[in-house]
């Protein structure tokens, strides 16, 4: 689990699922963010941006971006060698 840089938003990841939680303590509304994906296994919110990123043991990388109008999903789909380096690359998020 983990807060946004805000302080605002909680992503908590239960095992065994395809949803991440995000609870947002100024209104304390929950939410589920269905993913569609399996063996879900690491998170980060991005430092400057609300951006999430939700990482599989698969190496598929899923971003979720909370402010943004519209499509909010945004997957990479296949083997990642190093999930860290293609989410820098993708949204500027050091993890």
């Amino acid at each position: 689990m983990e807060w946004d840089s805000t302080g605002d938003q909680l992503a908590m990841l239960p095992k065994g699922v395809s949803h991440v939680l995000l609870y947002h303590q100024p209104t304390r509304e929950t939410k589920h963010l269905d993913t569609s994906m399996k063996e879900l296994c690491f998170l980060s919110w991005a430092h400057k941006e609300a951006v999430l990123a939700v990482g599989t043991a698969r190496g598929n990388v899923l971003l979720y971006n909370d402010k943004q109008v519209g499509t909010k999903l945004d997957s990479s789909v296949g083997y990642v060698d190093h999930v860290d380096r293609k989410v820098d690359r993708g949204v500027g998020l050091s993890v």
